[in-house]
């Protein structure tokens, strides 16, 4: 008796089974490159946030130290060791030490200054990083610290003048010197220049803490 031929010979399945093996083939390469892309950008976008959470950590570090230096500079009392210390800071010989000297005040104040300036280098170099990544408008946010900042050179140089009979001043000035030069700490009330500057370190803080999600 003579063997059946087969509805679907071997030499015409295979031609399909190829086809459904290229088309497994394809779509396995086209899920994990779906998967290589998606873990990509995941990756970038976790390590964007770990990048903007760190330079959120240091700018609001310096910016914690500028507020710190700056209320070293307003601090009322200067001590005789702070101005002795003070001398060797800028390098004076110790035998022009004299502390009822006007000249002894402003040592200490270069002094404070040489350290505030430290710390807007510091907030400056954190800034500029900053920029590229939030643009200009974190410079904006700054204005109106360093707005402070000016106020707080210029009343310096003022005080000194007085200590120094160099200048005088009405009374505005005067008052104006006393806000900015002789407030203990930041947070003295019914102080405009102390008012002032917690707002513009509120300011920069509000910019800053949405950025500390990592």
């Amino acid at each position: 008796m003579p063997t059946p031929t087969p509805v679907f010979p071997l030499q015409n399945i295979q031609p399909y089974v190829s086809l459904v093996k290229d088309i497994v083939t394809g779509l396995a390469a086209l899920i994990a490159a779906v998967v290589a892309i998606v873990g990509l950008q995941a990756w970038r976008k976790q390590l964007k946030g770990k990048t903007e959470y760190e330079l959120a950590q240091r700018l609001l570090k310096s910016l914690y130290e500028v507020r710190e230096a700056i209320s070293l500079v307003r601090h009322p009392m200067i001590s005789e060791s702070e101005q002795r210390q003070a001398f060797k800071t800028v390098n004076l010989e110790s035998n022009l030490f004299d502390p009822i000297s006007p000249l002894a005040d402003q040592i200490v104040y270069e002094a404070r200054w040489m350290k505030l300036n430290e710390a807007i280098a510091k907030l400056d170099a954190n800034i500029l990083e900053a920029e590229v990544l939030w643009g200009q408008e974190v410079k904006e946010q700054l204005k109106p610290l360093r707005n402070c900042i000016w106020m707080l050179s210029l009343n310096t140089r003022r005080r000194l003048n007085k200590s120094r009979n160099i200048h005088t001043y009405d009374e505005k000035i005067n008052k104006e010197i006393e806000d900015t030069m002789d407030a203990y700490s930041i947070d003295s009330e019914d102080n405009t220049f102390s008012e002032s500057l917690l707002k513009a370190i509120h300011q920069v803080e509000n910019f800053i803490k949405p950025h500390l999600t990592p």
